[in-house]
């Protein structure tokens, strides 16, 4: 099934693009559900934020179709994930404050485009792994999270909501 799915991937010449695009809309998809799940089982709202973060990395870095398309290299892959990815973003950014304000309605956050930061954060700890921090695990996510993330997200009078 994977071989006839790379086959399939590689020999769509006319509309790579729309089947890269699809494919990352899809695990898009799956990926918001996962993650609003991991956050849901949480009971405060920083820890609703910290689960969030940490579980969207985890599971995009151990996702066989995204690291398929990711390890294949290619410049509309690449493109998709960097130039035009503004599609994918906007909505990872709906998806991060939707996470973030849980069952509140509450409109702002620790600081402004608070989500918006967040997801452009993940792409680019996404895009590039490793630098200062240590962020291997889901754990260490966790812990940059509640140090780094949480902060932005919810404000001191509502972490332990």
């Amino acid at each position: 099934m994977e071989h006839r799915a790379r086959e399939r991937f590689q020999s769509c010449d006319g509309s790579k693009d729309e089947l890269v695009r699809a494919v990352m809309a899809r695990e898009s998809t799956r990926l918001f559900v996962a993650v609003a799940a991991a956050a849901a089982e949480q009971s405060s709202r920083a820890d609703r934020a910290a689960h969030g973060f940490a579980t969207t990395i985890d599971s995009v870095r151990t996702n066989p179709i995204l690291l398929k398309m990711f390890d294949s290299e290619s410049a509309l892959v690449l493109e998709q994930l960097t130039t035009n990815a503004s599609t994918l973003l906007a909505s990872a950014i709906d998806a991060a404050a939707h996470i973030a304000r849980g069952e509140v309605d509450l409109e702002r956050f620790a600081i402004p485009d608070a989500p918006e930061v967040v997801v452009r954060v993940v792409h680019s700890i996404l895009l590039t792994p490793a630098a200062g921090a240590a962020l291997e695990t889901y754990d260490d996510l966790l812990v940059f999270a509640h140090r780094s993330i949480v902060p932005l997200l919810v404000s001191g009078d509502h972490r332990e909501e």
